[in-house]
């Protein structure tokens, strides 16, 4: 019985500091939690490592964090259907239509990343992410494409252990700073067989006016098509062009959240 009660404390401390963090309109520190939970600096750390991994905190500079954005998907509403995932729906397709491959929408959920949506290419060999899939962010085009822009998850999967895959995956953390510079200043992830050793992909993040990668659209296939260099010049360009479309579908909606209705 007494481990239940420590058990019960633990959740009743980490929906408070949820609840902290959500309230402030500032980054707040380790130690200015740890006094209003009334517990050691080292527990209140923990429990904002748990709540980082699990997208419910953010991890900014000098030990401070901000609410993450599993608390801003907690508070959209259900009804209508999310905004994002029907700005997106058509560009999928052009994107699907366009490669003949399959196109997905992923969004970042603590240190993986979740297909949202998807649209079949045809082409024979055809292969994605089914949509509630739940993959490793830095084994994935879409986790990369996210990871490039959230600094915060990627000390997060880093702290966490890169798991490996597959041979190719992506196995430490110099390496992985390396491929997300790479995103950045190219603009698209590419994974080859960093998930599963037969494919491949391309992905893009989809950009919020203010910055904030919401999402990204990947482009997935076998990896002895799509990995190959022509492949990639092509489809890469093609996943970025998809992400700005829904970029810009999004900026000109009227959303409370690009996640939520």
């Amino acid at each position: 019985m007494e481990e239940d009660g420590r058990v019960l404390r633990s959740v009743s401390n980490a929906l408070r500091v949820v609840e902290i963090l959500a309230a402030a309109d500032r980054p707040v520190g380790v130690t200015e939690i740890a006094e209003r939970l009334g517990v050691a600096p080292s527990t209140a750390h923990r429990l904002l490592a748990t709540l980082v991994e699990a997208g419910f905190a953010r991890h900014e500079a000098d030990r401070r964090y901000r609410a993450g954005p599993s608390v801003a998907r907690l508070a959209t509403r259900p009804a209508p259907p999310p905004l994002l995932r029907d700005a997106a729906r058509p560009v999928l397709r052009w994107v699907a239509e366009a490669s003949g491959e399959t196109a997905h929408l992923a969004i970042i959920d603590g240190v993986s990343v979740v297909t949202i949506d998807h649209a079949a290419g045809g082409r024979p060999g055809d292969v994605g992410h089914v949509v509630g899939a739940r993959v490793p962010a830095h084994a994935t085009a879409v986790g990369l494409a996210l990871l490039a822009h959230h600094p915060e998850v990627v000390e997060a999967v880093v702290a966490g252990g890169l798991g490996r895959w597959t041979a190719s995956t992506i196995a430490d953390a110099a390496t992985l700073r390396r491929r997300l510079a790479e995103v950045r200043r190219r603009g698209y992830a590419v994974n080859l067989r960093g998930w599963l050793e037969g494919t491949a992909g391309v992905a893009a993040p989809v950009l919020a006016p203010d910055g904030e990668a919401v999402a990204s659209v990947g482009i997935s296939g076998p990896a002895d098509r799509l990995g190959r260099r022509a492949a990639i010049a092509a489809l890469g360009p093609l996943a970025r062009a998809g992400a700005l479309a829904i970029a810009s579908r999004l900026s000109t909606a009227v959303p409370d959240h690009p996640l939520g209705g």
